[in-house]
């Protein structure tokens, strides 16, 4: 039993606005001469020039705000991209001038190998040695050769098993893995 309109509001047939105890505003139109009763939902925008132009200069604020708004963030973004070219060109003029750092140094290192290797020399050390420290080749008779067991034992002195000695039994132990070591052996 109701009807609604473009807003939605719904309207009874009884000539009150659905839900409110407001009545329909009539109006008389006249339509090729005839007078028409007609009921109809009243728009006062429609209606009223100032509040219609009042409507469309709100609607043409909010649109000017959407686009300055819109232009704002696209101008942040550029801002934003612009920086971070920045930092980008900067850190890799930082990079050149590391990478030139450590080639300098690789070209000092490379350098004083071959330094070192110039005063490395055999022949020079021996000429050093043989000038600044009187140093010689052993005559014949100054040469003996040693012969060394297969089993090379380490004699250690009484002061150093003295000094390892703390009275803990660490001699007792030691004592048994020799005898151990001994027996593999």
């Amino acid at each position: 039993m109701s009807d609604r309109n473009k807003n939605g509001i719904g309207i009874s047939r009884s000539g009150y606005v659905y839900g409110t105890a407001a009545e329909k505003i009539s109006r008389d139109n006249v339509r090729n001469g005839v007078r028409v009763n007609r009921q109809y939902n009243y728009d006062v925008y429609e209606e009223n020039t100032v509040l219609r132009e009042i409507k469309d200069l709100k609607a043409l604020a909010r649109s000017r705000l959407r686009v300055v708004a819109g232009l704002l963030a696209v101008f942040a973004a550029f801002c934003f991209l612009m920086y971070r070219y920045a930092l980008i060109t900067e850190l890799n003029y930082s990079l050149n001038k590391a990478s030139q750092n450590y080639s300098e140094i690789l070209d000092a290192n490379t350098r004083l190998r071959v330094d070192i290797e110039k005063q490395t020399d055999l022949l020079k050390i021996r000429e050093i040695a043989e000038t600044e420290y009187g140093m010689h080749k052993p005559d014949v008779y100054q040469t003996f050769y040693v012969k060394i067991d297969k089993n090379d034992r380490v004699l250690v002195s009484d002061a150093y098993v003295d000094k390892m000695q703390d009275g803990s039994g660490f001699v007792v132990f030691r004592g048994i893995l020799n005898k151990l070591a001994g027996l593999i052996h």
